[in-house]
This record gives structure tokens, C-alpha cells and sequence, in this order.
């Protein structure tokens, strides 16, 4: 008797959903920076689904049915090794899918004109991140490597911008770099508000090279 196979559609319809209403997103951000590998924008889509759902280490994605796979576009089995280069791939090329990222919201009318602007910081178990470092922990976790990011999400939840940075980066000066990355896809008159910013932080001042014209700020 043939044992049946299930695994969640959910998270896989919303995938899909969102692709088609962006006129191939998944292919147009990361298709040109998956080289000579075939699968790697159906990987994409499994480290998104599996992020949605169940949140396996990458050592468990091969595990998931091969059903899934089909559905997802794979042409061949793979491995761990094959998870982990697409995810170092990614790693590698932060500012052109941010910048293909806001082309697609751009070219959609998706940027909203209230921006919502935050930082956290996520820890390293291990000690070999390069841009690991010591700093404050958002996490609870004062003894171990972390990164800070930053990020920019619309009033209408859609994200406009994301910054990464050392975990010894304070918020004073990410601010800076996320000020630049946020501005260069807003319209004129467009309003920040940065949560659980000081006052001070919001100055002019604070960040000399910055051109500071296309935006207000609230707090």
C-alpha cells in the first residue's frame, strides 16, 4: 500500500501568490545571482517556505518530500552543501537584491510614504562570522558574536529597506547608514518615524553627510 504524502500549502500558496502579483519576483531578485546552478531560485523558495512554517535547521531541509521539491521547481535531489552555498551566495550579494527589491516595489507603487524604521541584533553560536562581533544584545546574549540590522517597513508592511551591520555598530551610527538606504527609494515628503530613537539622534548634526532634504521625521 502506498504511503501518502503531506506537507503544508499554505505557506507555499502565499509564495506562489506573491510571485505571480509581482510579475515573477523570486526570478527577477535573486535569479542573477544563482550563477551556473539550476535550482538555485527554487532553494530560494524552500528557505522562504521553510522560514514561514517549520523553521528546520538547514541539516533537515533535504528531508522534506520530494513532492515539495517537484512543486517548488527542483530539477534535481540535493544536499545540505547545496543549502548552505545558496545561502552564502546570498550573503555575498546584500546590495543588489535590495536594490532589485526596491526596483520591483518601486515599479509596483508598493513604497509607502510613512516609513517605520527599527534596529535589532541576532547572536552567533559559533566565533568565526566575520562581521561578528561583541556589542549590545537585544537577545540576552552579552558573551557572544551577534550582528545589528536595521530595517524599513511601509505603513502598509511591505519592507522598503534592510541594513546589516557589525555587532559592535551603535545605533547612532547605523542609523546613518539606514537614513541613506531608506532615502534612496522615498519620495519627497515622505515620513520617517524611528522607534525608540533619542530625540538627539534625530538631529541634522548627528550625521553630516547625510542629505537629510527628501525626508521629515517624527518620532
Amino acid at each position: 500500500m502506498k504511503e501518502n504524502t503531506t506537507f503544508s500549502i499554505g505557506n507555499l500558496a502565499l509564495i506562489e501568490k506573491a510571485d505571480d502579483q509581482l510579475d515573477g519576483y523570486l526570478e527577477r531578485v535573486f535569479g542573477k545571482i544563482g550563477g551556473k546552478a539550476h535550482d538555485f531560485v527554487p532553494c530560494v523558495k524552500l528557505l522562504l517556505y521553510n522560514r514561514l512554517g517549520d523553521c528546520f535547521p538547514i541539516s533537515e531541509l533535504p528531508s522534506y518530500p520530494k513532492e515539495l521539491f517537484e512543486r517548488l521547481g527542483f530539477r534535481e535531489s540535493l544536499s545540505e552543501r547545496t543549502f548552505n552555498r545558496t545561502l552564502e551566495r546570498l550573503g555575498e550579494r546584500p546590495a543588489f537584491i535590495l536594490m532589485e527589491h526596491q526596483k520591483v516595489l518601486k515599479e509596483h507603487n508598493l513604497v509607502a510614504d510613512k516609513q517605520f524604521i527599527d534596529f535589532s541584533s541576532s547572536y552567533f553560536e559559533g566565533t568565526s562570522a566575520p562581521m561578528g562581533e561583541l556589542g549590545y544584545s537585544r537577545d540576552g546574549k552579552p558573551g557572544k558574536k551577534q550582528i545589528t540590522f536595521g530595517i524599513s517597513t511601509g505603513i502598509n508592511g511591505i519592507p522598503s529597506a534592510l541594513t546589516i551591520q557589525k555587532g559592535n555598530t551603535p545605533d547612532k551610527t547605523h542609523f546613518g547608514v539606514m537614513l541613506r538606504t531608506s532615502t534612496a527609494i522615498l519620495e519627497p515628503g515622505s515620513l520617517l518615524i524611528f522607534l525608540g530613537q533619542k530625540k538627539s539622534d534625530l538631529t541634522k548634526s548627528s550625521f553630516p553627510h547625510t542629505t537629510m532634504g527628501k525626508s521629515s521625521f517624527s518620532r
